[in-house]
C-alpha cells in the first residue's frame, strides 16, 4: 500500500474517472496517454515495448479523429526509429503530420523527421600515406557526393604549439579555407537510404609531393559552413617511418627512424626535438640530433618532461604522433618497508584489536633482502575522521617484528578506522569498529529436484534455520529472480560481431513477498522464459538467479540465494587444441561433452575439420577502425535485428569455410572426455564438433587451428 507506483496508478486512475463523463475528451485522453507512458517507464521485461506499442496503436485507432491520436503516432513512430527501422518510423511520422500538422504530436512528428532526414560526416584517414596506398574512411548519413581539398602547409613551431586543437580550432579552418587548395578532387558515395549511418573508403589522390598536409572534406564545393558539413585532420606524405620506445624510470627516450616501405634503418636523418617542463606552458625548441647506423636516435631530459621529435631526410619528414613523457626514479635505492596485519578485520565496541607489524629492507642492487632487528616504531590509532585515539612506542625484536594491541573505542562514530606505524617506513592496516550482532539463524534454497526447462515453471524450496537447528516460521521473505544470458565458451570467438548491446545486464523475471512456514520454509516459483532476442542457433544457456531476504519476528535479515541454468539444449560441448601447430606431428583434439552444470556426459558425435579459404596474400589489418559493416537482413527471435559481420580479410575468423578434410566419430566417456588426432597440412583450419543432447537438440563446438 505504500509503494509510490501503486499510488501513481491509483492518481491515473482518479483523474481518468473525474474526467470520464467531460463532454470535450481532451484532458481524458491526455491523462490516459501519460498513463500509458509512465506504465511503459516503470515496467519490466522484454515485451514492455511491444506491449506499450501496441496501446498506443489501439489509442490512435480509437481516437482517430482527435489531434492527441497523433501524439500517439509520433510516440510509435519514436519507437519504431529506436528501434533501427529509420524508413518506417518517417513514413509513421508523415502519416501523423498529414492528419494533424499544427498540433503537439504533427510538430514533435515533423521535428523527428528532421532528425532522420539530418545529415552527417566524420572523416578519418591514417597519419602517414605512403605505399601501400591507404584509404579515407567517411562515415555519414543522407549524403551522395563528398568534395575533398589538401592543403601543404609547414610543420613549424606553431604547429607544435597548436599540437592539440589543429583543425578543431575554427579560425585555422578559416584561415585555411580563404587560401587556395594545392589538390581538390570529389568523390560519389553510396546513397543511405535506410538513413542509417554508412562508412565508405575513397583511394586517396596518387603522387602527392612530400611533407605535412591538412585534408579537409565536405558534403558541397564550396566548402562553406554555414550551409555546409565540414570535416577535417592533419597527415604526412613520407616514405619515412618512427617508432619510439622508453623505460620508465630512464631519464631519456629513444626513436628509430626507418624506411616504411622496407624497413631499413635509415642513416644521418636530423631529429628536432621540441619538450615542455612543468615550468614551461609551451614547447621549446630542444636540442637537434642525427641518427646512428642504426636508424637510432636518443633524447635524455630531466623528470617530468614531455617530448616532441621532428624528422627529416632527403626531402621527407615526419613527426611523433604523442608527447613522449620522461619519469625518472632511483630503481636501485635501498628501500625499507613495514607491513602492518591484524588478526582480523571487524570488531565491536570495546573488544580487543592485537596488530603485528613486520620492518624488512630491500636492496635491489645487490639483492639483499632482510629484516631490520631493534629498531623503535611508534604506532598511532586513527579514529574514522583520523583523529588519534592511543599511541604506543615499541621496538623491533631479533626477527624484526612487533606487536601490540588496542581497545576498539565506545565513545565516537563507528566505521572504518586506521593503524599507522612510523619509524623504519611508514606502515598501516585498516580495521572496522561496527556495534553488530552475531547472526541467530541461516537461509538455505535448494537445487530442484527435477530438472529445470525452459517455458516451463521452475519450483524452488528454501529453508530458515536458527543456529540450534530450529526451524524459523512466520518470518518475512522478499525474493527477486533475475536471469543472465550465457553463451558458449567457443561463441565470443566466432561470432563476437553479434554480441547483445546489453550484453551483461540481468533481466528480473519476478519478485515478490511470502512468509515462511512453521518447518521454516518457504516457496518460490518463477517461469524459465527464455531471451527472444538470442537465436536458438547460438545455443545461449540462462541463468536463472533467485535471491532471498528473509527477516523474522526480531527484525535480523539474513539472505539465501539459488542459481539454476537452463538452456534449448541439456549439455554443452568444448573443442580444444593449440592454436599453432606442426605440419610434423598429430594435432590433437580434446572435445568435452558436459551438463549445463558442469556435470560430465557421456555422448556420440562427429569431430569435423575444415580448411579455410584464406587470401592469397597475407593482408594488412584495418587500423582505422569504426568501420560499419552491412545491414541487418533477417531477424531473429524476437523480431530483433541479426548484424553482419564487418568484412576483414586481415581476420581469419571471418574467412570463407572450405572444404573438409577430416571426419572422426567419437564417443566421450564417462567424465564427457576424449582425445582425437589427425595429420593436418599448412594452413588454417576450423574444427567443428557436431553432437546432441538425448532429446535430439543438435549441439555444436568450434576451434580455428
Amino acid at each position: 500500500a505504500t509503494s509510490r507506483k501503486l499510488k501513481a496508478i491509483q492518481l491515473f486512475q482518479k483523474l481518468m474517472t473525474f474526467h470520464q463523463a467531460d463532454a470535450d475528451k481532451t484532458a481524458y485522453l491526455d491523462a490516459d496517454l501519460q498513463r500509458l507512458q509512465f506504465c511503459h517507464a516503470e515496467a519490466v521485461g522484454e515485451e514492455k515495448t511491444t506491449r506499450y506499442q501496441s496501446a498506443l496503436q489501439r489509442f490512435a485507432d480509437a481516437n482517430a479523429k482527435h489531434e492527441l491520436s497523433a501524439l500517439a503516432r509520433y510516440r510509435i513512430a519514436q519507437l519504431v526509429h529506436d528501434a533501427g527501422d529509420r524508413v518506417e518510423a518517417k513514413k509513421i511520422a508523415q502519416q501523423t503530420i498529414n492528419l494533424f500538422p499544427t498540433s503537439v504530436g504533427g510538430i514533435s512528428a515533423f521535428n523527428l523527421i528532421q532528425q532522420i532526414e539530418a545529415k552527417s560526416l566524420n572523416m578519418n584517414t591514417e597519419r602517414v600515406w605512403n605505399d601501400p596506398s591507404p584509404v579515407i574512411r567517411v562515415q555519414y548519413r543522407n549524403l551522395t557526393k563528398l568534395h575533398f581539398r589538401l592543403y601543404k602547409t609547414t610543420w613549424s613551431e606553431a604547429t607544435v604549439i597548436n599540437q592539440g586543437s589543429k583543425l578543431y580550432d575554427p579560425n585555422l579552418r578559416k584561415k585555411l579555407l580563404t587560401q587556395k587548395a594545392d589538390m581538390e578532387f570529389a568523390a560519389d558515395l553510396p546513397a543511405t537510404a535506410d538513413y542509417q549511418d554508412r562508412t565508405h573508403d575513397v583511394p586517396v589522390p596518387k603522387n602527392l609531393n612530400p611533407g605535412y598536409y591538412y585534408l579537409l572534406a565536405c558534403d558541397n564545393p564550396t566548402f562553406t559552413e554555414a550551409t555546409g558539413l565540414i570535416s577535417g585532420t592533419d597527415l604526412w606524405v613520407s616514405d619515412l617511418a618512427l617508432i619510439t620506445r622508453s623505460e620508465y624510470g630512464e631519464p631519456q627516450f629513444e626513436g628509430f627512424v626507418l624506411n616504411a616501405k622496407s624497413g631499413e634503418p635509415i642513416v644521418g636523418a636530423k631529429v628536432q626535438t621540441w619538450y615542455h617542463t612543468n615550468r614551461n606552458q609551451t614547447y621549446i625548441k630542444g636540442p637537434l640530433l642525427t641518427t646512428d647506423r642504426n636508424g637510432l636516435y636518443t633524447v635524455r631530459g630531466e623528470n617530468n618532461s614531455s617530448w616532441i621529435a621532428h624528422v627529416s631526410h632527403n626531402g621527407h619528414e615526419l613527426s611523433s604522433a604523442n608527447q613522449h613523457s620522461i619519469s625518472v626514479y632511483d630503481r636501485n635505492a635501498v628501500k625499507e618497508r613495514t607491513v602492518m596485519f591484524t588478526d582480523r578485520s571487524l570488531y565491536r565496541p570495546g573488544q580487543t584489536i592485537q596488530f603485528k607489524g613486520i620492518c624488512m629492507l630491500a636492496d635491489h642492487t645487490t639483492d639483499k633482502y632482510e629484516t631490520l632487528p631493534n629498531r623503535g616504531v611508534t604506532v598511532y590509532f586513527e579514529d574514522v575522521n583520523r583523529q588519534i585515539i592511543a599511541t604506543v612506542n615499541l621496538k623491533t625484536n631479533d626477527f624484526g617484528s612487533f606487536s601490540g594491541s588496542f581497545t576498539a573505542p565506545r565513545d565516537r562514530l563507528m566505521g572504518r578506522m586506521k593503524l599507522v606505524a612510523h619509524g623504519v617506513s611508514v606502515g598501516t592496516a585498516e580495521v572496522t569498529v561496527e556495534e553488530y550482532k552475531r547472526p541467530k539463524f541461516q537461509v538455505a534454497i535448494d537445487a530442484p529436484k527435477d530438472a529445470a526447462k525452459l517455458n516451463t515453471d521452475v519450483k524452488l524450496i528454501g529453508k530458515a534455520t536458527s543456529y540450534t537447528g530450529a526451524a524459523i516460521g512466520g518470518a518475512k521473505v522478499r525474493y527477486r529472480v533475475v536471469r543472465d544470458v550465457r553463451y558458449p565458451g567457443w561463441w565470443y570467438s566466432f561470432y563476437y560481431w553479434r554480441m547483445p548491446p546489453n550484453q551483461g545486464g540481468a533481466q528480473e523475471i519476478t519478485h515478490g513477498v511470502t512468509t515462511t512456514e512453521a518447518d521454516g520454509t518457504f516457496t518460490v516459483t518463477f517461469p524459465a522464459k527464455p531471451d527472444r532476442s538470442i537465436a536458438e542457433k547460438d545455443e545461449p544457456s540462462f541463468t536463472f538467479t533467485l535471491t532471498a531476504d528473509v527477516t523474522d519476528t526480531t527484525g535480523e535479515t539474513r539472505v539465501g540465494s539459488q542459481s539454476v541454468r537452463v538452456g534449448y539444449t541439456t549439455i554443452s560441448a568444448t573443442v580444444t587444441t593449440g592454436e599453432w601447430q606442426t605440419t610434423t606431428e598429430l594435432v590433437k583434439f580434446k572435445v568435452t561433452t558436459q551438463t549445463l552444470d558442469g556435470v560430465g556426459q557421456a555422448t556420440k558425435g562427429t569431430l569435423k575439420v575444415y580448411r579455410l579459404k584464406q587470401p592469397a596474400t597475407v593482408q594488412r589489418a584495418d587500423i582505422l577502425g569504426g568501420k560499419i559493416g552491412p545491414r541487418p537482413v533477417a531477424r531473429g527471435r524476437g523480431g530483433m535485428p541479426i548484424p553482419q559481420p564487418v568484412p576483414d580479410p586481415s581476420n581469419a575468423m571471418l574467412w570463407e569455410q572450405g572444404d573438409e578434410v577430416a571426419s572422426l566419430p567419437f564417443t566421450t566417456d564417462a567424465r564427457g572426455d576424449i582425445e582425437l588426432t589427425a595429420k593436418l597440412e599448412l594452413g588454417v583450419f576450423r574444427a567443428i564438433v557436431e553432437t546432441a543432447d538425448p532429446f535430439g537438440k543438435p549441439v555444436t563446438a568450434r576451434q580455428q587451428v
